[in-house]
C-alpha cells in the first residue's frame, strides 16, 4: 500500500456531482401504488419449520420509509437451490443443507474458504456476473463457491421479492450452520457477497450464525431500507467484518445512501457511474416491474458494483495460490474522506504513515489496518474508469 499515497492529478479540482431530485407528488404516487399493492403482516409470526420464524411487527413497517410489509411466500414457493462449485467440479453439484453429506460432501472442504454468491431483484444464479465472479474466484484460489438461486422468490413483485428475501436468509444462515455443525467448518471462513436485496438476504443470514467470517454488499437495495433499523437491512454488526460499495446510492437510485458497514467505498461518489446513462424513468418503472430488459439495460449504475468487485478479485495481489506476481496490477484504492466533494477537492489524498487513510476496495477490503476498530462507518471515495478496466492507473 506504500505506493498508493497521493491521488494525482486525475481527480478533477473542484468537480461537484450532479445529483438529481424527485419531485414530492412523484414519491408520494410511488409510495401510494407500493402501499396498495401489499398485503400487510402487521404483529404475525410467521415460522418456517426448521428454518426458524419470522417476526413481522411494527418495527419492520414505516410510513415514510417502508409503507408496506406483505406476507412472503411460502419455503416451496420460493423453492431456494444451491449450488457447489469447486476446482474439481466447475460445473457445479446442486445440493440442499439437508443432503450435503451425499455427492456434495466430496466437493465441499471444510479446510478451504467459502465463497457464497446471492443474487438481487429479478435475477437468478445463472446471471452473467455470477457466473463470471464464480470463475474468477475459481481461477484465482482453491474454494468452495455456494451460489444462491432464490429467482421465484426474486421475481415477483418488488415488495414481495423485500419479504421473500428474509426467507433467503433463514435458508442460507440454515446451511451454513449445518455445514458447520456436521463438518466442522470454521464460521469464519465463510464470506457472503451479495448484490442489492442478496445484501440484505446476507445481513438475515449473518445474524444468525455466530462469528460469521465476512459480508460483502454491493450496493444494497434502497427501497423500502433506507432510515430502517439495523435489524431490516445489512449492518456491520452482521459478521466479523462488513465491506459497502455504494454504486447508485441516491433517492432516485436504486441503491442504500447510508454507511452501513466496517468500511464503505463510494466510488464516484457513489452515483451515476462513469458510462452510464442516467433514464431515472426507467429506473422507478423497472421497480415496479414493467418487464423491459431490467437486469442487463436499466440499473447501470446499480450493476456497476459487481464488475468493480470482480474486477478487484482479477487484480488482487495478495488471493493467489499459484504464487503469480500481480505486482504490476491496477489496484481500486480508496481514500478515506469526509465527503466527496472534499475528495475532488484534493483534501483526502494520503494513505497515511499507518495505512489508515486509504483501502483497497473489493475483495482485499479486509486487508485494511482499521478494520476491527468499530467505532462508526468509514466512508472511502475514488474515482473509476467509465469501462473496463475500471482502476485508474494514474492513482
Amino acid at each position: 500500500m506504500n505506493n498508493i499515497n497521493s491521488v494525482g492529478s486525475s481527480v478533477k479540482q473542484g468537480g461537484k456531482p450532479n445529483r438529481g431530485a424527485m419531485d414530492i407528488k412523484q414519491a408520494a404516487v410511488l409510495w401510494s401504488l407500493i402501499l396498495m399493492l401489499s398485503t400487510s403482516s402487521l404483529g404475525n409470526k410467521i415460522c418456517y419449520g426448521e428454518l426458524g420464524c419470522l417476526v413481522t411487527d411494527e418495527g419492520w413497517h414505516s410510513i415514510a420509509h417502508r409503507p408496506f410489509n406483505p406476507t412472503p411466500y411460502r419455503r416451496e414457493e420460493i423453492g431456494t437451490v444451491f449450488k457447489l462449485f469447486s476446482r474439481h467440479k466447475r460445473h457445479g453439484v446442486v445440493f440442499s443443507p439437508n443432503n450435503i453429506g451425499g455427492n456434495s460432501l466430496r466437493v465441499f472442504n471444510p479446510t478451504k474458504n467459502t465463497k457464497i454468491i446471492i443474487h438481487g431483484f429479478r435475477s437468478n444464479a445463472d446471471s452473467v456476473w455470477v457466473t463470471n465472479m464464480t470463475n474468477v474466484f475459481l481461477e484465482r484460489d482453491d474454494l468452495n463457491v455456494i451460489t444462491v438461486n432464490w429467482a421465484n422468490g426474486a421475481g415477483s413483485l418488488y415488495v414481495k421479492a423485500v419479504s421473500n428475501a428474509r426467507v433467503v436468509g433463514l435458508e442460507v444462515a440454515f446451511l451454513i450452520n449445518k455445514l458447520i455443525e456436521n463438518h466442522n467448518a470454521n464460521p469464519g471462513t465463510f464470506h457472503i457477497i451479495g448484490h442489492s436485496l442478496g445484501a440484505h438476504i446476507a445481513g438475515y443470514a449473518g445474524s444468525r450464525v455466530d462469528g460469521l467470517g465476512r459480508i460483502t454488499g454491493l450496493d444494497p437495495a434502497g427501497l423500502g431500507f433506507t432510515r430502517m433499523p439495523s435489524y431490516v437491512r445489512l449492518d456491520r454488526l452482521d459478521a466479523e467484518f462488513v465491506d459497502i460499495i455504494h454504486t447508485d446510492a441516491e433517492f432516485v437510485g436504486l441503491g442504500l445512501v447510508e454507511a452501513v458497514g466496517d468500511v464503505d467505498f463510494f466510488p464516484n461518489g457513489g452515483y451515476h457511474q462513469k458510462g452510464c446513462r442516467w433514464p431515472m424513468i426507467r429506473k422507478w418503472s423497472a421497480i415496479l416491474k414493467l418487464r423491459f430488459l431490467f437486469e442487463n439495460l436499466l440499473p447501470c449504475s446499480h450493476t456497476r458494483s459487481q464488475e468493480l468487485f470482480i474486477e478487484s478479485i482479477k487484480s488482487s495481489p495478495y488471493l493467489n495460490t499459484e504464487g503469480r506476481s500481480t505486482s504490476n496490477s491496477c489496484h481500486l484504492v480508496g481514500f478515506l474522506c469526509h465527503t466527496y466533494e472534499d475528495f475532488v477537492n484534493g483534501q483526502c489524498t494520503s494513505c497515511g504513515n499507518d495505512g489508515l487513510g486509504c483501502a483497497l476496495m473489493g475483495i482485499d477490503a479486509d486487508k485494511y489496518p482499521g478494520k476491527r476498530k468499530r467505532n462508526g462507518p468509514r466512508k472511502f471515495y475514488l474515482v473509476t474508469n467509465s469501462s473496463p478496466p475500471y482502476c485508474d492507473s494514474a492513482l
